[in-house]
């Protein structure tokens, strides 16, 4: 009865974990087939083409305008790239608003709220993924990495208040992998402020601490050259403590395949 009860009460779980208690079986077999990995989807990568990804980046960044500066580059370690002034003072204000408007809430390591992470986090979704100068800010995004859209999770905004931090971790996902969007092939970490002390991001395995500056931007990859569906554990990093002020930032996590089709249906993430 209690089955029964929690599929009208949790539809989306339940019917597809659920599938005989709540006579759902025609809806889970229905969302394995929409979420099937098609053997002949087009890859944002293909093996020995991070080089090539990066050197893109870095001539269309600076053609626009962007100073870069590699922190971090093949044969000696993976590509560590950050630009400056990606953001103007009216991207960040927006997306600042919609983060105060919509509310953070305690951020997750993985599926859970663990000790190693204790910042707060909002989605940009609905309202704020609509805006148009949100919009303009996801074309740069294209623009620049070359990655179709369609392969961005949502801009998962960010704030640090003193004394949080998210100690070493990494943005490989072992189970993307076998899913409908693939692993997670670049973050696009951008920074909206500049913090009194600390907040840096630190690569503990590379000996490199990017600190936090309005409009900067942050790039690397979270899986190997040779391989595109293995993590590269050289780019393990951490948010730094905060220790005086806030910081506030976005993740923008960019997939081997197309992401959001996948998620607007429900499929696994």
């Amino acid at each position: 009865m209690y089955a029964v009860q929690g599929c009208d009460d949790n539809p989306k779980y339940m019917k597809k974990e659920c599938g005989p208690a709540c006579q759902s079986c025609d809806f889970v077999l229905e969302m394995a087939e929409k979420c099937k990995v098609d053997p002949k989807a087009k890859l944002a990568l293909e093996a020995g083409g991070m080089d090539a990804l990066f050197e893109r980046m870095i001539k269309v960044s600076e053609e626009m305008g962007l100073e870069t500066k590699i922190w971090s580059k093949p044969p000696e370690g993976p590509w560590v790239l950050t630009l400056e002034n990606f953001t103007s003072s009216k991207d960040i204000s927006t997306l600042l608003d919609y983060g105060a408007k919509d509310g953070y809430e305690r951020s997750k390591a993985g599926d859970a709220v663990l000790k190693v992470r204790t910042s707060s986090h909002a989605w940009c979704a609905n309202e704020c993924y609509n805006d148009p100068i949100v919009k303009d800010l996801r074309q740069r995004i294209v623009d620049i990495t070359g990655v179709p859209e369609l392969n961005f999770e949502s801009l998962q905004l960010l704030k640090y208040e003193e004394g949080q931090f998210y100690k070493s971790h990494h943005d490989f996902i072992d189970k993307h992998k076998n899913q409908v969007h693939g692993p997670r092939i670049l973050t696009f970490f951008i920074y909206f402020n500049e913090v009194e002390e600390g907040g840096g991001t630190n690569f503990p395995k590379l000996d490199i601490t990017v600190e936090p500056k309005a409009g900067r931007v942050l790039i690397w990859p979270s899986v190997l050259d040779e391989d595109v569906f293995a993590e590269d554990t050289r780019t393990d990093h951490a948010a730094l403590a905060v220790i005086k002020g806030k910081k506030f930032a976005a993740n923008a996590w960019i997939h081997l395949r197309d992401f959001q089709t996948g998620h607007s249906v429900g499929c696994d993430s």
